[in-house]
């Protein structure tokens, strides 16, 4: 998969990125979660290879932690991009070393 262009109404997005709407503003991985989908609309609808590993990997945090399925839009995007499921989010561990 190279690139995807999702497809989502004006209104599905602006319902992810102005944070009062179905996106809420809470945490640092729904900031990113968030950036990343601004960085999509800014390609014009379309994700690349690159950033659909970025994609991924933020919102498998988000679904660790938060309840997604209820947001019609980030529903769509994750079907169009194929993801399923979550990845735990474990916060970097330094050495012991250091």
């Amino acid at each position: 998969m190279s690139e995807v262009k999702i497809e989502l109404t004006d209104s599905e997005w602006m319902s992810l990125i102005d944070g009062t709407r179905d996106l809420q503003r809470c945490c640092a991985n729904i900031s990113e979660l968030r950036d990343c989908i601004i960085s999509v609309v800014r390609e014009g609808c379309v994700i690349n290879t690159f950033a659909i590993e970025r994609f991924k990997m933020t919102l498998g945090w988000v679904l660790d932690g938060h309840e997604i399925d209820s947001i019609p839009a980030l529903v769509k995007i994750r079907e169009q991009l194929g993801l399923a499921g979550h990845q735990v989010h474990r916060p970097d561990t330094l050495p012991e070393d250091f």
